[in-house]
């Protein structure tokens, strides 16, 4: 029996609300997915919590913030969902291919990316690539493969004929897949274990897998301390870049999964979205930031009495584009609409540090003589509901006169449809945005 509930960021919940969806709610406030006001409860994570519980499995869809405002029918729902989860994908799988798999800190508690984000990995690379195999070596008589000059003289009788030396029967190599091989056989039943556990919580149709079916291979030594010493084993002899990422998700899947009998939650999702709503933004606008990093100072610390000048981290808006003579400098925000109906502010808005570096950025890259004279447009992005970018106002700030921010809210859907297909503004949309 499976369940499934949608729900919002950061929107207030009774107890009887979530708790028939998640059994152990004091572990998810342990992890602070869920935080706690009084009798009310909010979820302080995107994505998918999937509560296995003996029988019965429930899921609890959390959707960003933004979407709190709007009400959302069963099926718009669900698109949001497989959107999420094609974002999730998508950043994850950015993640394994800039850091190489050698750093899995990202699929840690702080983000909870988890089990679930390398069954992803494990089942899109077999799509892709198919089972783990090592060729193994064969000889074959008078076969297509190169001669095994060794072995045909080790088996073969020689004719000699005018001092030169004949042999009726050449010995070659055949490479063949080696279907026995261990790490082979350890990789057909992770993934059976992967294609099991997608179809028991009826999860393909989100992530939009076609169905799929392996079937589990017989290890003769099924001991998890032995499977991750062959894992380790087989790394030091592969040199396959593919191979070696694949034998790391494999080994992050056994450990993870020996750990669900004690524990039922598994995780797909984060409580910091808005190092993705940063990274989406980054991609759509093709930031152009690290062009500009030496335009950037650092401010400098100085020990009295001694000469080693000691620099601090420096500024770093989260994305930068130069169009012609104009220099946009945008800030990601992911936070609810600024201000409410009756124009406002509401709480929880960008604060006075902020605001103050957003200023600083521009005052910071006018020190450069090479851009000094470029016009600057400074904006805080938030997103939206909507379908439509807009302009919502503006902030004014008298230490920096002259110059504003403007409040901008972008389409969710739309970005993160773009950022799925690698999709940028163009000059003209950027101008006609940030202007």
């Amino acid at each position: 029996m499976m369940r499934i509930l949608y729900s919002i960021e950061e929107y207030d919940y009774t107890l009887n609300e979530i708790e028939g969806f998640i059994d152990d709610i004091a572990v998810c406030i342990k992890k602070n997915i869920i935080k706690k006001k009084g009798d009310r409860y909010k979820f302080n994570y995107v994505g998918m919590i999937v509560d296995k519980t003996g029988k019965q499995t429930s899921i609890v869809i959390v959707l960003p913030k933004y979407l709190e405002d709007i009400v959302l029918s069963v099926d718009t729902e669900k698109n949001y969902a497989q959107l999420l989860m094609q974002v999730f994908r998508k950043y994850t799988r950015d993640s394994l291919i800039r850091d190489n798999l050698s750093d899995l800190d990202y699929l840690s508690d702080c983000t909870h990316f988890s089990l679930l984000a390398i069954i992803d990995y494990l089942v899109g690379d077999y799509i892709e690539n198919g089972l783990y195999q090592n060729s193994l070596d064969s000889h074959e008589c008078n076969g297509n493969g190169p001669i095994d000059w060794n072995h045909t003289m080790q088996e073969e009788f020689a004719l000699v004929s005018n001092r030169q030396i004949f042999y009726t029967n050449l010995h070659t190599i055949a490479d063949e897949d080696d279907t026995e091989d261990y790490i082979r056989l350890l990789h057909q039943n992770i993934l059976f274990q992967c294609f099991s556990f997608l179809e028991e919580i009826s999860f393909l149709d989100i992530l939009e897998y076609p169905s799929l079916y392996i079937r589990q291979a017989q290890l003769f030594i099924d001991d998890l301390e032995y499977q991750v010493r062959a894992i380790d084993l087989e790394m030091r002899n592969v040199f396959s870049d593919r191979k070696i990422n694949l034998l790391k998700a494999m080994k992050y899947f056994l450990e993870k999964e020996s750990r669900l009998e004690s524990n039922n939650l598994l995780l797909y999702g984060t409580i910091n979205f808005h190092n993705i709503w940063e990274e989406a933004i980054s991609s759509v606008l093709d930031n152009e930031r690290s062009a500009f990093t030496d335009y950037l100072p650092s401010p400098q610390w100085t020990k009295r009495n001694l000469e080693t000048i000691l620099p601090s981290r420096t500024l770093r808006p989260d994305a930068i584009r130069k169009i012609s003579n104009d220099i946009f400098v945008v800030d990601a925000k992911y936070y609810k609409y600024p201000f409410n109906e009756n124009g406002k502010l509401n709480s929880g808005n960008p604060g006075l540090g902020d605001i103050s570096k957003q200023f600083l950025y521009v005052e910071a890259l006018k020190t450069e003589p090479s851009i000094e004279d470029c016009n600057y447009h400074n904006s805080f992005l938030f997103p939206s509901s909507n379908d439509t970018v807009t302009n919502i106002g503006e902030i004014n700030f008298n230490l920096f006169p002259q110059r504003t921010i403007q409040l901008i809210t972008f389409p969710g859907k739309q970005l993160f449809k773009m950022y799925i297909a690698g999709q940028q503004l163009d000059d003209v949309e950027i101008v006609r945005i940030f202007q």
